[in-house]
């Protein structure tokens, strides 16, 4: 993909709504747990430890969009569930664990959920 194109999708991403960029976030979070996941299971140790850092700074990076003043109950219970899935992620990439990676996996599908349940109608 040129720069160009790359450069034009994360401005496009940029003007999104709220609802439609916390979706990509956790998707793009999604895939990359299940492609490290993947590579895990194949013993592509090298490409799964990217993947994993990957993953661990996209989750690390949900939390930027809710605001828990605003979010009150809600938007906390969300803060400590991503706090609680990076704390598994540093541990499936230091003890290799596959359970961490799918115990996140699970979480973050449902999380994922709510926001596509939740998302207004267009």
């Amino acid at each position: 993909m040129s720069a160009g194109l790359r450069a034009y999708r994360k401005a496009a991403a940029n003007l999104a709504p709220p609802h439609e960029r916390a979706i990509a976030a956790h998707d793009r979070a999604l895939d990359c747990l299940r492609q490290a996941l993947a590579t895990q299971e194949r013993g592509e140790f090298a490409l799964h430890k990217a993947l994993l850092c990957r993953a661990i700074a996209l989750v690390g990076a949900l939390p930027a969009e809710i605001d828990p003043e605003r979010g009150g109950e809600l938007g906390q219970a969300l803060l400590d569930l991503y706090d609680y899935m990076g704390a598994r992620l540093v541990e499936a990439n230091a003890r290799g664990g596959a359970e961490p990676i799918r115990d996140v996996i699970a979480v973050l599908d449902k999380v994922a959920l709510g926001f596509r349940r939740s998302a207004p109608s267009a």
